[in-house]
């Protein structure tokens, strides 16, 4: 059940994040050729720099859920302090590279001068992007592998009605503009809402308030219910035999018959496996 709903969270997701890039298509024929041209060639840019930050957020993907399986906070908190780093490097130097050469490198998809001179208009925002992505994409990954896909979830809704808002508010004042800054502003928003929602990511996989905070000892304890009451009707003389008595084992020298009819394992089950929580 918990996968269904975790796939689920990602499907809608995903689908949300889906309509706001075929939106944007769709959007840029309706300024004409020209635009749509342009801003498709411009997406290449910010397509570029996605490939690079899905790296980082596969491994942010990976290392949190390692790290939060194990229970290893200071590890966690390390490897997220190291990919943030590395991610924002990355971001400067897509800046540093757009802005002295996004010329030429639009060139190589469409040498058309016209289109290349249209671009100039709103290559700013291409600009911007990189600062701004390099956040939610590697949060992205970090809750991804924290399975907290609700808050995936909730917050793309969020930055989804914004970015509708703001296109559709400002559309008939700044034309093309009010695409790129609804899109610049739906992910600047995905950044700050998975930003919040990281100071609530612990070492147990779930936030305080999630209700499967306490999934892993609830499911132990159904599966402890679960067994059967196992009968024991004779123990080897000269044998140890074990008592349950639901609180301890305590170990005594074996006088057959064992007077047990029935050997309660549930009861010796901990709610805690090894003193540890497991993923």
């Amino acid at each position: 059940k918990q996968f269904f709903h975790i796939n689920k969270d990602i499907f809608l997701r995903t689908l949300c994040l889906v309509t706001a890039y075929t939106f944007f298509t769709a959007a840029s024929s309706r300024f004409g050729d020209t635009v749509l041209a342009t801003n498709t060639l411009l997406m290449q840019l910010f397509t570029l720099f996605s490939y690079m930050s899905d790296g980082f957020a596969y491994a942010a993907e990976s290392l949190a859920g390692k790290y939060i399986g194990a229970g290893n906070r200071p590890a966690l908190r390390e490897a997220i302090r190291k990919l943030f780093g590395w991610s924002l490097g990355i971001a400067v130097l897509y800046v540093a590279v757009y802005l002295t050469g996004w010329r030429s490198i639009l060139s190589l998809f469409n040498p058309s001068g016209a289109i290349l001179d249209t671009a100039g208009a709103y290559i700013g925002w291409v600009i911007a992007i990189p600062l701004v992505g390099c956040l939610p994409f590697l949060i992205d990954g970090i809750l991804l592998g924290a399975t907290q896909t609700k808050t995936l979830r909730n917050t793309m809704f969020i930055a989804i009605a914004l970015y509708f808002g703001l296109y559709y508010s400002t559309v008939g004042l700044i034309g093309n503009n009010a695409l790129w800054l609804a899109f610049v502003g739906f992910i600047a928003a995905r950044g700050g809402l998975l930003m919040a929602a990281t100071h609530n990511l612990d070492t147990e996989g779930s936030s305080p308030t999630d209700s499967t905070a306490k999934r892993p000892t609830a499911e132990r304890r159904e599966m402890r219910d679960e067994m059967p009451h196992l009968p024991v009707s004779f123990v080897p003389e000269g044998a140890a035999s074990v008592r349950f008595d639901g609180s301890a084992l305590n170990c005594a020298p074996c006088r057959p018959p064992y007077n047990a009819t029935t050997a309660n394992f549930h009861d010796i089950l901990p709610d805690d496996i090894g003193g540890g929580r497991h993923r």
